[in-house]
């Protein structure tokens, strides 16, 4: 009888711990999914657009977005200030930031296909390009160029990575316009056009364009290259629509979390976007 009570009690102690047993490992499976699947998920948070398959991230937008400030001659602050005195420019500005970024990296893709590669000292070059201008006037370097850095949303690791993508975009760009020159007439018909923006009085037109005509001619040929990638850069994104998405399992998350979990308004950066 004694032997016949051990054996139950070992049995029972053995399916206890069986069971003990599959239950961490049910646990374990369990919290190795959810890790895995939030990992999947912040992958996806900083991604702006998906363009063929390649991530582009917050950061080259925010990058290219102040650029293009600057050519309206608008600061990083004002852009980021709920002004209405800039809300149709901002968007404006957006907007075109929104192409570039999408074009650029179809330009990247085709550049990388067809071999068309950076060098390390390209891209330390760029690193001190833009090192150089966040500290100019500054009397504390170090902390102008963090502060740059962090306006971009970027560190010393993505900044190189954004740098070597743009300096083959740039590479792909001069090879997509070396055809286009300017005539004689062409560079006459720029200045005719801008001579504002060079010189006050009409009057001293004629003498300035004498004076500066091969740096006249370069914008003419600027401006000539620039319009015909503006018209490349369209075709390339209406070629390449369907490879193109905002949307990504992030944004998804986020607005079944806002909307059908908290059944509250879904802020507009998790809101699919359209081209």
């Amino acid at each position: 009888m004694k032997e016949k009570s051990t054996k139950k009690s070992n049995n029972g102690r053995i399916r206890i711990k069986k069971s003990l047993l599959i239950t961490l490992i049910v646990a374990l499976i369990i919290a190795i999914i959810v890790v895995s699947g939030s990992l999947y998920l912040l992958s996806w948070k900083e991604v702006y657009v998906v363009v063929k398959g390649t991530k582009v991230y917050n950061y080259q937008m925010f990058y290219e977005t102040y650029n293009q400030a600057k050519v309206f001659k608008i600061s990083a602050l004002d852009l980021l200030q709920d002004n209405p005195k800039y809300t149709f420019l901002q968007q404006m500005i957006v907007d075109v930031a929104k192409r570039e970024v999408i074009s650029n990296r179809l330009l990247y893709l085709s550049a990388i296909n067809e071999g068309i590669t950076t060098t390390e000292e390209e891209i330390e070059k760029a690193v001190a390009n833009f090192k150089e201008e966040a500290t100019k006037g500054s009397d504390n370097p170090e902390q102008a160029i963090k502060d740059e850095l962090d306006i971009y949303g970027l560190n010393e690791k993505t900044l190189r990575a954004l740098l070597r993508e743009n300096i083959i975009v740039e590479k792909k760009k001069n090879e997509l316009t070396k055809h286009i020159s300017v005539s004689e007439k062409e560079v006459v018909d720029y200045f005719e056009e801008w001579w504002e923006g060079y010189v006050k009085e009409e009057g001293n037109k004629e003498s300035y364009f004498k004076a500066n005509y091969e740096q006249i001619k370069k914008d003419a040929l600027d401006m000539k290259r620039k319009d015909y990638l503006t018209q490349v850069s369209k075709n390339l994104v209406e070629d390449n629509a369907s490879s193109i998405t905002f949307d990504n399992a992030y944004k998804r998350f986020m607005r079944w979390l806002y909307g059908r979990f908290f059944g509250t308004t879904i802020p507009e950066e998790y809101e699919p976007q359209t081209l």
